[in-house]
């Protein structure tokens, strides 16, 4: 990598690339859109517990310097399995369902929660002056009746976002990871299979 395009990825990563950052993730129930789920008669919802299964729990992702080495942790301010669950919470409320003590319980995994800078930023020089952000979620859920405990449902869920950007902050980051979370959120939202099920119970 030359010194250009070496000065030119410092700049785009700002000054602050030596600095841990606790990210600000989060979802608004604004954001969920109308799929099959909304199209359910009521449901009551139990939420229950996600358990933290990904390789990394100490951290989302890391910053890194111009030559691609990483400098920095990046964390969040609340535990990624919260995040989620927040999120889905926010998705069946928006659909039109409730959340009670008994009903369908909804619990499973987190096993991937990170946002990165694309790497081929360092096998090749910058292109129009950006570079690349991308962040991934990935959760498996299981519906359970809550009285007789029978599985109704299981299904692996992911939420992807990517996006080129000139500058990188603290903020990007937490931005890319939030969208990410929502697109988890369409993904359950607009899940056929699962809108069947609650039907049929």
């Amino acid at each position: 990598m030359n010194k250009s395009v070496i000065f030119l990825v410092a700049a785009l990563l700002g000054g602050c690339a030596l600095t841990d950052a606790t990210l600000d993730v989060s979802h608004s129930p604004d954001n969920v859109q109308e799929g099959p789920l909304a199209e359910v008669a009521s449901v009551t919802f139990v939420p229950g517990a996600l358990e933290d299964t990904r390789q990394d729990q100490q951290r989302v992702g890391y910053k890194k310097n111009g030559f691609g080495v990483n400098t920095a942790q990046l964390t969040t301010e609340k535990p990624v399995t919260d995040i989620v669950m927040d999120a889905i919470v926010d998705a069946i409320e928006a659909s039109g369902h409730t959340v009670g003590d008994s009903g369908v319980g909804v619990s499973g995994e987190v096993s991937y929660f990170w946002v990165d800078l694309d790497q081929s930023l360092w096998r090749a020089e910058v292109i129009g002056n950006s570079v690349d952000i991308v962040a991934g979620v990935e959760a498996t859920l299981r519906f359970t009746d809550t009285v007789s405990g029978d599985l109704l449902y299981e299904r692996g869920y992911k939420g992807s976002y990517s996006d080129k950007v000139q500058i990188v902050t603290n903020e990007t980051y937490g931005l890319a990871i939030s969208a990410a979370v929502g697109n988890l959120i369409d993904e359950i939202v607009f899940d056929e299979d699962l809108a069947e099920v609650l039907r049929a119970r």
